[in-house]
């Protein structure tokens, strides 16, 4: 099985720790960065989290995707902004989380072409949502294949 391996960079009290606890199973803590893995329709996600800019430099090697987290009580940061353009200068998939849409209602001024997701890091269901369409992102076929394979067993499960 193929595993995607997905970051989650933000600054200090975005919502990755608790995004990685609402959706991953098996969290360990290594260094300074947390890990944990998780099964999002069929496809097997290791995850790993840190706070920028140390991050920058494993990206291109470690990662096939990237959550990106900002704090919406806090706006967009001049942190934020940078990492948003490398990953764009280098081609990154990522997705851009809106995160504590439950604290405030703050539309951020996001200067980019990647979606930008409003969510709420305990919320396992807002969570899933934010890795599909980052899954889709990274490679769409594989996403639809895993997808079709899952309805094709749920509906003979249903049917015995």
């Amino acid at each position: 099985m193929d595993v995607k391996r997905i970051a989650l960079i933000g600054g200090t009290g975005s919502g990755k720790t608790t995004a990685l606890e609402s959706f991953c199973e098996g969290m360990m803590q290594k260094g300074k960065k947390e890990q944990g893995t998780a099964y999002i329709n069929g496809q097997k996600i290791c995850c790993w989290s840190s706070s920028y800019p140390e991050t920058s430099k494993e990206l291109q090697v470690n990662t096939d995707g990237v959550m990106v987290f900002l704090d919406s009580t806090k706006g967009v940061t001049e942190d934020d902004a940078k990492l948003m353009n490398h990953l764009g200068d280098m081609n990154i998939p990522h997705v851009i989380l809106a995160n504590k849409q439950d604290l405030t209602k703050r539309k951020l001024d996001v200067r980019s072409s990647a979606p930008v997701i409003p969510t709420v890091a305990r919320n396992t269901k807002c969570m899933v949502g934010a890795v599909e369409t980052l899954l889709k992102i990274i490679s769409p076929y594989q996403y639809h294949q895993n997808k079709c394979a899952l309805e094709v067993v749920t509906i003979k499960s249903s049917a015995d």
